[in-house]
C-alpha cells in the first residue's frame, strides 16, 4: 500500500505586491527534494511543479500575480508531514487557465513592473503553455499566438536581466523555429558552458525540430 504521508517543509512568507505595494503573508507545503527522471529543454524537469509549488502568488488585495521569489521579506519554515489527499488539494488550487489569465494580466502592466519580475512571469507563461501542449492540448490551441507573442517579448528583454540564462534564449529561438538565429546565438556560448545542451541544441536546430525535447 503506497505511503499515504508526504515529508517536507511548511513555509510561511511575508510578500509585497509589486503593483498595489500592500503586504499579505502566504502559506504553502513544499515536499522534500526529489531526483526528477527527466529533464526538458525548457529548463523544467518532471518534478518542478511538484517541488516547486508555490512560484507566484496573486495579491489578495488587487489581485494581481507576481513572483514570490522577487518579493519574499521574511519567511519561516518548519518541517512537518502532510496527508497525500491534502498536497493533493494544494495543486489543485493552482487552476491553468486560471493562472494562465493571472500571468497575462500582470505582464500586462510591464510599464509598472521591474524586468525581473515581467521575465519570470514570461517563463512561467511558456512552461504552462509547454506542459498543456504536451497533455491535452486545449490550452494551446486557444492561446497559441499567446505563447509566440509571449516567447518573442521574452527573448527581446533576457539580455537585460540578471536572470538571464544561455539555455532559455537558445531554446525560445529553437522553440519559434528560428533555427538560424539559435545556432549563432550557441556560437557565442563558450564550449565549456552547457556543452552537452548546446550539442543537442544544434542536432535539433539541424533537424528543424522546434518542439520541447527530454534532454
Amino acid at each position: 500500500m503506497p505511503d499515504s504521508k508526504i515529508k517536507g517543509t511548511h513555509v510561511e512568507k511575508e510578500v509585497e505586491c509589486p503593483m498595489c505595494h500592500s503586504f499579505f503573508t502566504i502559506d504553502y507545503f513544499r515536499p522534500e527534494a526529489q531526483t526528477p527522471s527527466a529533464r526538458y529543454s525548457d529548463g523544467q524537469t518532471d518534478v518542478t511543479n511538484i517541488l516547486d509549488p508555490m512560484p507566484t502568488t496573486h495579491c489578495v488585495h488587487c489581485g494581481f500575480f507576481f513572483s514570490v521569489y522577487l518579493n519574499t521579506h521574511k519567511v519561516s519554515e518548519t518541517n512537518g508531514i502532510i496527508n497525500t489527499d491534502d498536497f493533493s488539494k494544494q495543486q489543485k488550487r493552482k487552476l491553468p487557465e486560471d493562472m494562465l489569465k493571472g500571468y497575462l494580466h500582470s505582464v500586462s502592466f510591464r510599464h509598472a513592473i521591474i524586468p525581473p519580475e515581467e521575465f519570470f512571469l514570461r517563463i512561467q507563461i511558456w512552461w504552462l503553455l509547454n506542459n498543456d501542449k504536451e497533455a491535452s492540448g486545449a490550452l494551446f490551441k486557444e492561446y497559441q499566438g499567446i505563447w509566440k507573442e509571449n516567447l518573442q517579448e521574452l527573448i527581446s528583454i533576457i539580455d537585460y536581466v540578471p536572470l538571464n540564462k544561455p539555455r532559455t534564449k537558445a531554446e525560445a529561438l529553437r522553440n519559434l523555429g528560428l533555427y538560424e538565429q539559435c545556432m549563432a546565438f550557441l556560437d557565442q556560448v563558450p564550449e565549456e558552458t552547457n556543452n552537452l545542451f548546446v550539442s543537442r541544441m544544434r542536432r535539433e536546430c539541424q533537424a528543424g525540430n522546434p518542439h520541447r525535447v527530454v534532454l
